[in-house]
């Protein structure tokens, strides 16, 4: 029990450090941001909490992949043609980082369920 333990958190601690860091890769402030409120109101006491939030996670990661749609828009609507470029390329970045952060992030949840 004490093995699976070390695993469970171990496995959560070195995930979620990895999905913090992917999110900084983003370039998106707001995005950033909401991540960071979202890790620390998680509260996992349980393998079902943990897969629960997995769960969201990943669902949350599908919606990044319309990152390569919505930046550009964001960008160009707030700063004109230079928006749309930097746009561009944080949708293009957004699009591939974020749905992998919170594939990191889902891992991270199941393991702190599993060290709960």
């Amino acid at each position: 029990q004490v093995a699976l333990y070390s695993l469970g958190e171990g496995i959560g601690l070195t995930t979620k450090g990895a999905a913090s860091l992917l999110s900084l890769l983003t370039f998106d402030r707001h995005y950033i941001e909401t991540q960071v409120k979202i890790r620390q109101g998680k509260s996992i006491h349980s393998l079902g909490q943990g897969v629960m939030e997995a769960s969201r996670s990943l669902a949350e990661g599908l919606l990044g992949i319309f990152d390569i749609v919505r930046q550009p828009y964001r960008g160009a609507r707030d700063s004109g043609v230079r928006g749309f470029v930097v746009g561009v390329g944080r949708g293009a970045v957004g699009t591939v980082v974020k749905p992998i952060s919170k594939v990191g992030e889902a891992i991270s949840d199941v393991g702190h369920g599993i060290s709960a």
